[in-house]
């Protein structure tokens, strides 16, 4: 159990890199651009796993929850990176705690799930933590986060991705999960360089060169990251992976902000973190 619990921690971490590494190049690279580069680099680790694999078939029944999958995560993408170009990493990061609340919500229509009890607690704490964590001291939490629009942009991001969810397991009903999840890393980098090459802007591609460091260092964080992951679940839940990965992402989020950025954090910010991350492990681990 103890190389899966190092798998996971590792595969948090990454995640926590790739995020800082995004908000570094959000505002020197084009959006697309980035998130061309974010999912070319995965896509060749999951076709090596996937031919060592072997098999690959996809039903008929994959097209409409498959695509309406891959439209989300591209459309959620660009969202996260404008998110963080707007607003403070510690400010938009812990938002995607929400999204495992919202997924609890989405299933019960779509899966028909209906939440337990302690995960109907977490998705309070989840939103409560939410509103804490983009409040200015003596205003009202709503408008606060209402008038922060890279942290409204983001709860937009962790909605579009918990309804990505619900269809990413309609879409596994008819597909292998490496399967699935190569076809949402192509998917992504292709549809990112079409949207490039409709609006014109295919030389942006080359203009990113000179962060070549940078979009290098990107690619293997994601790829590290995916990769521990697929290892971790290996041996341990998703939903306590999902948690996890969350968690750490939400704390390390408000640390880089403080050290890397400068960001100003509040002792409010901090409590909130922790009712998210309480909340999170509430709603995935029961």
């Amino acid at each position: 159990m103890s190389i899966y619990l190092a798998y996971m921690l590792l595969s948090g971490l990454a995640f926590a890199s790739l995020d800082l590494l995004r908000k570094q190049l959000a505002r020197r690279v084009h959006a697309l651009v980035l998130v061309f580069f974010m999912s070319l680099g995965a896509a060749p680790m999951l076709a090596i796993l996937l031919a060592l694999q072997g098999g690959g078939e996809l039903s008929s029944g994959y097209l409409v929850p498959g695509g309406g999958a891959l439209l989300l995560n591209l459309v959620g993408s660009l969202g996260f990176i404008h998110s963080v170009k707007l607003s403070p990493l510690s400010r938009t990061i812990p938002l995607l705690s929400l999204t495992p609340a919202f997924t609890a919500v989405m299933a019960i229509p779509l899966l028909n799930e209906v939440p337990s009890a302690p995960q109907s607690a977490g998705i309070v704490l989840v939103v409560t933590g939410a509103m804490i964590l983009n409040s200015e001291s003596g205003q009202n939490p709503l408008k606060s986060l209402v008038e922060e629009r890279g942290a409204i942009l983001m709860v937009g991001v962790a909605l579009l991705w918990s309804l990505s969810g619900p269809l990413d397991k309609l879409a596994l009903a008819h597909s292998s999960v490496l399967v699935h999840a190569t076809v949402m890393s192509t998917g992504v980098a292709v549809g990112a360089l079409a949207m490039l090459g409709l609006s014109g802007q295919l030389r942006a591609l080359s203009q990113a060169r000179q962060e070549v460091p940078y979009l290098l260092a990107s690619m293997v964080a994601v790829t590290l990251a995916l990769t521990f992951q697929l290892l971790a679940i290996q041996g341990v839940f998703v939903s306590l992976v999902e948690a996890f990965k969350r968690s750490l992402g939400s704390i390390l989020a408000v640390l880089f902000g403080r050290v890397v950025f400068g960001e100003a954090i509040r002792g409010a910010q901090l409590a909130a973190v922790v009712v998210m991350a309480a909340g999170v492990w509430l709603i995935l681990a029961w």
